[in-house]
């Protein structure tokens, strides 16, 4: 009887650590600084930096147009430069890849960092610029 008394008293102690040890790999794995908020946290950072250097490769040649091209002006020349290697402007916002950062038109580089877009921003319509060379033909044809 009393061998029985102690195999259910080490069972019960056994049951306890384990919740406890259970409870403690939860907390570890999905809290406010769990693994998976800290795995989640560094794919995004790692994207926005991923983001980031391609807008800087991009300003880094727009810096060299604007001291060898005659046609380089901080408008129309940054806005098709960026719009050529698949980055949306709006403003001095540029968007990559759903990261948003404003530029400094005049240097050109990139002045703040602001957050990544929400999915309720992606899906509002853009307007979508007409080619210049549709523009071109209009005018010069006789409508």
């Amino acid at each position: 009887m009393k061998e029985k008394g102690i195999t259910l008293i080490a069972l019960m102690i056994t049951i306890i650590l384990l919740l406890i040890l259970a409870g403690v790999t939860i907390n570890v794995l999905i809290s406010d600084n769990g693994l998976f908020k800290t795995a989640e946290q560094a794919g995004e950072s790692y994207e926005q930096a991923a983001a980031k250097e391609k807008l800087e490769a991009v300003l880094v040649e727009l810096q060299a147009d604007k001291i060898t091209k005659p046609e380089y002006n901080e408008n129309d020349y940054i806005d098709n430069k960026l719009k050529q290697n698949n980055m949306k402007v709006e403003g001095d916002i540029a968007i990559v890849d759903e990261w948003q950062f404003e530029l400094d038109r005049d240097v050109p580089k990139i002045a703040k960092e602001l957050p990544k877009l929400t999915k309720e921003e992606m899906l509002k319509p853009t307007i979508i610029d007409i080619d210049t060379e549709i523009k071109e033909e209009r005018n010069n044809s006789n409508y």
